[in-house]
């Protein structure tokens, strides 16, 4: 009975179970009470379940689903349905049973580089390895998928065509430094002495460098050398400071010897002390000479004399004099008598000296130890005495005590003599003959007469003087010719001549000084009579002249200040100011007056006063619009304002120092900079280590001047910054975007970076851009704020402007709206649809990238 009510419950059970799968439900029972529930609802074409102990049996179940009928279902992982390419599929039911799931898509094993989400875990073409091509320096490194498509991957140019021993691949080639001794900065220990010198004494190893692939010279190496004294062993031998010898100082008995070198310190030699020198054999005074300075000792007279050293062989020395004898003429004292050839020895016979006149006779004489003939009779001045006095061979020669003037005793010029030395006397000699009279206030023929019948005179000559005394004769006056004037002097006369002889004609207007009419016009009627040219004639008073305005006829035509004389120049009116005070001169009545040129009129920025009232552009006139300066940042606005006659844009507000409040408040075209920044992150692009994603033609690399393009300028030859490593972020570095084609977007993608946190968050950044305006290229700047999930446009290429960038230029933007944990720029551009009309130029090249946050 237990098991037919247990078969039953087994039955009932599966009643149950068959009923809750067909959406069925049973009446609940008590087991407590051992009431039956309700039958379970039938299950699909089974029997209803017969109900418990005191129940209604269930009614029979129905079919599991109606034919024909679908549902949605899907097999793949939780939270995947609905996520990128995953979706449901669909059950249909057969013969009252669902069907395998159809048409469901399940999520790939890995995800492929197709612009879609095939993992289905949100994220399109995440976790695709990145592609690296290229060896050694050449190696570029470029994400495995951009919008969808694998981009290319060109390796760098090879920096060098031959190796540089650095330890990096320059060539390209897949090895390292081939062919190089050693690396580039690599050392190693070096001794070029001799192996047993090697670490002994002073004795060390220096150091060579690789440089060039070569190891260079050994630097600072130690190698034997000269023992000096310094207690260290210097050539390398074992020992130190030996065979240093001794030192040895001083002579004679001042001679001292000791080592040179002891404990490594240099010895000094002092030698002894000298005293006075004695006849002794030795130095005693230390001078290197025995015996010296003791001097020598003499005795005797004459031929007598003796002379020995006061000390030899260390021996006192005596002195023993000769033997006189009879003196001869020898200039030696023979006899020793203390006198040298006394008494004239072998002389006083006459003699003949050999010269001439009175110098002939003379006597033997011993002088300087030799005898000879000496004159008795010395030569004297030549006399007029017959004898050859001088004793040069000829007598009286010279005429002596001649020469001398004297009188003959004859008239005029024959009364002149000399007197002159013949046969032993004196004589006067007559000097000059007579001769035909000349004018020379002398009587030449000696006729007791001078210039007699006026010598040489008679003709006709000038005197010098001016005028009528100019003419003369000439006359022997005083013993010389003169020129005698004709005619003396008279008063002036108007004739033409100089009557009184001062050497002017006519002077003083003789005859003239009447007044007269030249019967001349205007100025030039009234005259004066004066002598001109040897009469009297009227000349008038005032010459003609140029016309001035004073009401008279100045150049005599007739007609008075004609031609506005003094008129026409420019002139200040007095009063007056601004533009009214010029004006132009005129001749009115006689006198100049000063015409106003201008009247007033309404005031114009020029710098003039133009309504003349003494203030130059009052009111700033035509000013007073709003106006861009040019100038960037608060320094930006400015009002038309009239300065210095010049209508120009002032700025409203000075620069001042810089603040964080988002606006360049200095105006040198950056914002905060000298504000209290942080800076959250920065970019030079000497490498990708930070891992930049490089969209299709994006590359990080040196700066390459490219060819010229069709419109615009190349890109750059070097990045904004003076650095080693010249890198920039570009499209195409050293080229120009391809216009083949419409594309997509191609961006370069930063790193994400965390930029939460209060302050006032901004990003700067140099460009260089050269690209051709929409819809013919487009040029974007985004900002994402999830990682790169979500992107927002910081900036894009205005319509109708082609930017075309010749330096680097300083691009900010604020990024206050953008602050997140994930934040990400990036930077992007399309060739568009109207890719056939485009300019091919050089694109986008950036530097320097830096986000930054004030307080």
């Amino acid at each position: 009975m237990r098991n037919l009510t247990r078969a039953r419950s087994i039955v009932g059970a599966l009643s149950l179970v068959v009923g809750v799968a067909a959406f069925g439900c049973s009446g609940g029972g008590d087991p407590s009470t051992g009431s039956g529930g309700s039958g379970g609802g039938g299950g699909a074409g089974g029997a209803g379940g017969a109900g418990g102990s005191g129940g209604q049996g269930g009614s029979g179940g129905s079919a599991a689903c109606n034919e024909s009928e679908s549902r949605p279902c899907y097999s793949g992982p939780a939270g995947t349905q609905g996520q990128g390419e995953c979706k449901a599929g669909a059950e249909t039911c057969v013969n009252g049973q669902w069907s395998a799931c159809s048409g469901e898509v399940l999520p790939s094993p890995a995800e492929v580089c197709d612009g879609k989400d095939d993992d289905c875990n949100g994220q399109v073409d995440d976790a695709i390895p990145q592609i690296t091509c290229g060896l050694g320096a050449c190696s570029v490194t470029v994400d495995g998928c951009s919008e969808g498509d694998v981009p290319e991957c060109a390796p760098l140019p090879a920096p060098s065509r031959t190796e540089t021993c650095d330890g990096s691949d320059d060539n390209c080639d897949g090895q390292i430094d081939e062919g190089c001794t050693c690396v580039d900065g690599q050392t190693q220990p070096c001794y070029s002495g001799g192996a047993a010198t090697k670490g002994v004494g002073a004795c060390k190893d220096g150091t060579q460098t690789c440089a060039g692939g070569a190891w260079g010279a050994c630097e600072g190496e130690v190698l034997p050398g000269p023992e000096t004294c310094d207690d260290l062993d210097n050539d390398c031998d074992g020992t130190s400071d030996e065979e240093l010898g001794q030192i040895s100082c001083g002579a004679g008995a001042c001679a001292k010897s000791v080592e040179a070198c002891v404990n490594g310190v240099p010895q000094t030699c002092t030698p002894g002390m000298p005293s006075p020198e004695t006849c002794n054999g030795v130095d005693d005074d230390c001078n290197l000479l025995i015996d010296d300075g003791l001097g020598t000792i003499t005795c005797g007279v004459g031929a007598c004399q003796k002379t020995v050293q006061a000390c030899a062989s260390g021996q006192t020395q005596v002195c023993v004099p000769g033997t006189g004898m009879n003196e001869i003429c020898n200039g030696v004292d023979d006899n020793c008598n203390g006198q040298v050839d006394e008494s004239n020895p072998g002389g006083g016979a006459a003699c003949m000296t050999g010269q001439a006149g009175v110098c002939a006779a003379g006597m033997l004489v011993c002088a300087n130890g030799t005898l000879g003939c000496q004159q008795t009779t010395q030569a004297s001045a030549e006399a007029c005495d017959g004898l050859d006095n001088n004793c040069n061979g000829a007598a009286d020669e010279g005429n002596p005590g001649g020469g001398a003037m004297c009188s003959t005793g004859k008239p005029g010029v024959c009364a002149n003599g000399v007197s002159t030395c013949m046969n032993g006397g004196i004589l006067c000699n007559q000097t000059v003959q007579p001769s035909t009279e000349v004018c020379d206030g002398l009587d030449n023929n000696c006729n007791g007469a001078a210039d007699e019948g006026n010598p040489g005179g008679g003709a006709i000559c000038m005197t010098g003087q001016p005028g009528v005394c100019s003419g003369g004769t000439q006359q022997c006056q005083n013993g010389s010719l003169k020129c005698v004037q004709n005619v003396q002097p008279t008063g002036e006369a108007c004739n033409g001549l100089d009557d009184n002889c001062n050497g002017t004609s006519d002077e003083g207007n003789p005859g003239g000084g009447a007044v007269c009419s030249t019967g001349l016009l205007g100025v030039c009627g009234p005259g004066t009579t004066q002598c001109q040219g040897g009469s009297v004639k009227c000349v008038q008073n005032v010459a003609a002249s140029t016309e001035i305005c004073d009401g008279k006829d100045n150049n005599c035509n007739g007609t008075t200040d004609e031609g506005n004389p003094g008129g026409g120049v420019a002139c200040n009116v007095p009063g007056k100011f601004g533009v009214c005070v010029a004006g132009t001169t005129a001749c009115t009545g006689g006198t100049t007056v000063c015409n106003q040129n201008t009247q007033p009129g309404t005031e114009v920025c020029d710098g003039l006063d133009n309504d003349c009232d003494g203030q130059v552009d009052e009111g700033n006139p035509g000013g007073g619009a709003t106006c861009t300066t040019g100038l960037g940042g608060s320094c930006d606005a400015g009002t038309i304002t009239c300065q210095s006659g010049v209508l120009s844009c002032k700025a409203n507000t000075l620069p001042v120092t810089d603040t964080c409040d988002g606006i360049d408040n200095d105006c040198d075209g950056l914002i905060d900079e000298n504000a209290s920044a942080t800076t959250l992150f920065t970019e030079n692009f000497a490498n990708n280590v930070k891992g930049w994603t490089l969209g299709t033609t994006w590359a990080i690399g040196p700066a390459v001047a490219g060819p010229p393009p069709s419109q615009g300028n190349p890109d750059p030859a070097n990045d904004h910054t003076t650095t080693a490593d010249d890198g920039v972020a570009g499209v195409v570095i050293g080229g120009n975007y391809s216009i083949a084609a419409a594309t997509p977007y191609y961006y370069l993608t930063s790193p994400t970076m965390n930029t939460s946190g209060t302050g006032n968050l901004t990003l700067d950044f140099w460009r260089w851009l050269n690209s051709d305006y929409p819809n013919f290229v487009f040029n974007t700047i985004e900002v994402s704020i999830n990682g790169g999930s979500t992107w927002t446009t910081l900036w894009s290429h205005p319509a109708s402007v082609e930017i075309r960038d010749n330096v680097w230029t300083n691009i900010h933007h604020n990024l206050n709206a953008y602050k997140s944990t994930t934040m990400r720029i990036r930077f992007g551009y399309s060739i568009g649809s109207s890719f056939a009309s485009a300019y091919e130029m050089s694109g986008w090249n950036i530097d320097d990238v830096v986000v930054r946050r004030c307080l």
